[in-house]
């Protein structure tokens, strides 16, 4: 779908970033968290990462309702699309 406006755009691209499988960047920056049996900065990491999720899905949530009619997450709540992101990608 075109983007109908930057606030559009902005929602698509946070999109994408908040569906990243973060699992995925724990294990490609084990050198950030000083390896597998650092708990402290492993943990910080995590936290971190869940502290920049939140960030993004506020930002996510006040771009909705500058969707167009005709797209596919026009009319849902936050809670809604992490329910169908927990289900699959659309």
């Amino acid at each position: 779908m075109r983007a109908a406006s930057v606030k559009h755009a902005e929602y698509e691209i946070l999109k994408g970033i908040v569906i990243t499988d973060f699992a995925d960047l724990n294990i490609d920056h084990l050198d950030l968290i000083g390896g597998h049996d650092d708990k402290v900065a492993y943990d910080r990491f995590t936290k971190a990462v869940g502290s920049l999720r939140n960030i993004l899905e506020n930002m996510m949530e006040k771009r909705l309702k500058h969707l167009p009619d005709a797209h596919p997450d026009s009319g849902l709540t936050l809670e809604q699309l992490k329910k169908n992101r927990r289900g699959g990608v659309r």
